[in-house]
């Protein structure tokens, strides 16, 4: 045998070895991600095909307590005309309801017909209804894809049935019956943490209503914490730190927060991130991503460094913030002050020093004429600080 042929056969043992180790590695049973506490022991049947249908009305009949059903598509009239298997499916939970048993339906609605959400406000759903079926319509921007139903915390059907005339007739489906309290009980509370519909039209109308308050400058005057003045860890911070961003983007969220109707929409509030992005006049010719993170700055300094604000991020969506609650007095300050044109003419030592004008002349004082030295002890600034300042503000 030449050297060439020895060099080859080398190889091939070589690679052979190669595939037998990653064979025995990829597939051993010890490195599977499924936890095996997680599994339980259940009785198991095949109910594929035909013999769905007769399963699920023998569960339904002898139902003695609830009736889950989490379904992609029900139809209860099929492509050969009025064929009564699905309806007779839905009597048949009618009857349970009438026997005090609890019938719950979790139901996809992103279908490329409209027509098929409507069906599940039209009979018999309808009727199921008015006997006191929960009929839950899932989030519309999910497809929900379940074909399961649960009996008795404890029957668990699920396979790839639909509920239709063409799954229960003439496809080959393949569907299992399971009978498990605790899978059950996992399956249960998987459905009921699914996203619903009227829950997603009701965040659409809250953000809608939000939408129309996210405007400057307000309708009204603004109160304003005495607090965010004389306490050194918010705006006379926010002046030491030269954060002009941080304090223009904390007047404009406290102007839009008291304009909007906190007593019927709670306390935390949406921010539209690219509108306020256009407010802090951050240049349009940014990115989307750029805008956002300028502002995912700002907002994270406004939590962690000052402390007045806690805030979630919807992913790549809105941000809702809450306000911390400043204890103290208060004093009002006029809308126009709340203006990003006027905001963005102003550094944040000037924005503090009228503050501080009308703070002092709210209390008869003026401001020209309280010492420096007495300024800088209450609002915890130097004196070449608030001389900038003044001679900032002297112009208004």
């Amino acid at each position: 045998m030449n050297k060439n042929n020895k060099h080859i056969q080398t190889f091939i043992r070589a690679r052979l070895l190669f595939f037998v180790i990653l064979f025995n590695v990829s597939f051993s049973p010890a490195l599977f991600s499924l936890d095996v506490e997680s599994l339980y022991d259940a009785k198991v049947g095949d109910i594929s095909d035909r013999k769905y249908q007769d399963a699920l009305y023998d569960l339904i009949r002898n139902a003695d307590e609830s009736i889950i059903v989490s379904m992609y598509f029900v139809n209860v009239y099929g492509s050969e005309g009025e064929d009564p298997s699905v309806k007779y499916l839905l009597d048949e939970l009618a009857k349970a309801l009438d026997r005090g048993i609890d019938v719950e339906f979790y139901l996809n609605t992103r279908f490329r017909k409209e027509r098929m959400r409507e069906i599940y406000g039209e009979e018999p759903f309808k009727s199921l209804r008015e006997k006191g079926a929960k009929v839950y319509l899932v989030d519309s921007t999910y497809q929900h894809h379940d074909k399961l139903v649960i009996v008795d915390s404890r029957y668990v059907i699920e396979g790839s049935h639909n509920w239709s005339v063409t799954a229960f007739k003439r496809n080959f489906e393949s569907s299992t019956l399971i009978v498990s309290a605790e899978l059950a009980a996992e399956k249960l509370s998987r459905i009921r943490d699914l996203p619903m519909e009227s829950d997603r039209l009701e965040q659409v109308k809250k953000l809608s209503y939000f939408e129309g308050k996210f405007v400057f400058p307000p309708d009204k005057n603004i109160v304003f914490k005495k607090a965010l003045l004389e306490n050194e860890s918010f705006f006379p911070k926010m002046v030491k730190n030269h954060a002009d961003r941080a304090m223009d983007t904390y007047l404009l969220l406290l102007a839009y927060a008291q304009s909007c109707d906190q007593k019927k929409w709670g306390n935390k509030v949406p921010i539209f991130m690219e509108k306020l992005a256009g407010y802090l006049k951050i240049p349009e010719t940014w990115s989307r991503t750029a805008k956002r993170r300028q502002i995912i700055k700002v907002l994270e300094s406004l939590s962690e460094t000052y402390g007045l604000i806690s805030v979630e991020y919807d992913y790549n969506k809105e941000a809702w913030v809450s306000f911390t609650d400043l204890s103290g007095n208060t004093i009002e300050i006029d809308p126009y002050f709340f203006d990003p044109d006027f905001l963005a003419g102003k550094s944040a030592t000037g924005q503090f020093m009228i503050f501080v004008s009308d703070l002092l002349e709210e209390e008869g004082k003026d401001v020209s004429s309280v010492p420096k030295t007495e300024l800088g002890k209450r609002f915890h600034l130097n004196r070449n600080t608030i001389r900038k300042g003044l001679k900032e503000i002297e112009s208004l």
